[in-house]
Order: C-alpha cells, then sequence, then structure tokens
C-alpha cells in the first residue's frame, strides 16, 4: 500500500525465518522476562511463506497475547489461513481507511473496500479478536471516523479503533 512504512524503501524482501524468531524471543525474554504482547508487522505479515510458522513459533507461556497487522487481503480470501489463526488466538489488527473508491486507489493503490470488508466478516466468522486501524489523512479520509467507528459496533469481534495520523510528503 502507498501509505505503508515500507513501501518507499529500498530495502530487498526479507523474509525471518523461524530460527531467527525463536532466537529473538529468547533474548527478549531473558532479558525482559515476560511481556503482555508481541506484534507481527511488516509490511504485510500474511505474504510471509511461514507465517503460521512464525505466529506458531510466538506462541509461549512467556507472551501474553500475540498480535498481526494485516491489510486484509488474505484474510478476505483464506478461510483456512482464519481458522488457522483462530486457532493460535491470534488477534488481528486490520487497517481500514476508507469506504470510498476513490480514496482507496489513493490510500491503497487499488480499490479493496469490498476485500476489507470481507476480511472483517471472516474475522467474525472465526471469532478472531479484532483492532481497526484507520489511518487518518487530513483532506482525505477525516470525515470517514465517524462510519468506521460505527463499523466496528456492528462486528463483536471489533474490541477498539486504532487512528493513526499521516501526512504524504
Amino acid at each position: 500500500c502507498p501509505i505503508c512504512f515500507t513501501y518507499n524503501r529500498p530495502d530487498p524482501k526479507y523474509f525471518m525465518s523461524r530460527e531467527e524468531l525463536r532466537a529473538l524471543l529468547d533474548k527478549l525474554i531473558a532479558r525482559a522476562g515476560p511481556f503482555d504482547l508481541i506484534n507481527i508487522t511488516g509490511g504485510e505479515p500474511t505474504l510471509h511463506p511461514d507465517i503460521i510458522g512464525l505466529l506458531e513459533e510466538c506462541q509461549r507461556p512467556e507472551i501474553g497475547r500475540v498480535t498481526m497487522n494485516s491489510n486484509g487481503l488474505r484474510l478476505a480470501a483464506d478461510e483456512i489461513f482464519c481458522r488457522a489463526l483462530a486457532d493460535l488466538g491470534i488477534y488481528v489488527v486490520l487497517s481500514f481507511d476508507t469506504f470510498r473508491s476513490e480514496r482507496a486507489l489513493t490510500i491503497h493503490g487499488a480499490d479493496v473496500i469490498a476485500q476489507k470488508r470481507r476480511a472483517l466478516e471472516n474475522l467474525q466468522r472465526f471469532g478472531i479478536g479484532t483492532t481497526l486501524l484507520n489511518v487518518m489523512i487530513r483532506g482525505l479520509n477525516d470525515d470517514e471516523i465517524g462510519n468506521i467507528i460505527a463499523l466496528a459496533k456492528e462486528y463483536p469481534v471489533v474490541r477498539s479503533v486504532t487512528i493513526q495520523t499521516m501526512t504524504f510528503t
């Protein structure tokens, strides 16, 4: 997505291995002890070829909750994946920024509104705790926050709405 912090970076794609994550978690837990939350983010974590393996690696008694950010495209299309997330008890932070196609083209580079709605339906169907993440951009979608909050209230799995502001530079 054009608004993603990794979108305009020249770095090559990098997929952390399960072994790398295991070592990182071992070090974090050894230094800090147990922690409440770990958030898997990216770019888009669902593009990782072993995302389920990474999420399984996070299933430790020292980690209270595992969340994963997502644009929702895989969540909309892959019910088997959604079932796996539910079975692991993963919470999803779903980006949801607009209800308008022309704005989605600017924000996401494509009209993905229908897919995001399907993702939300699948999250509800599988009982996956969800946060809606709204990237609010002055003059572009800042007039939609009321509708996004109303949408959140329609789905019992949505536990919160987070707003992040940004500006195009």
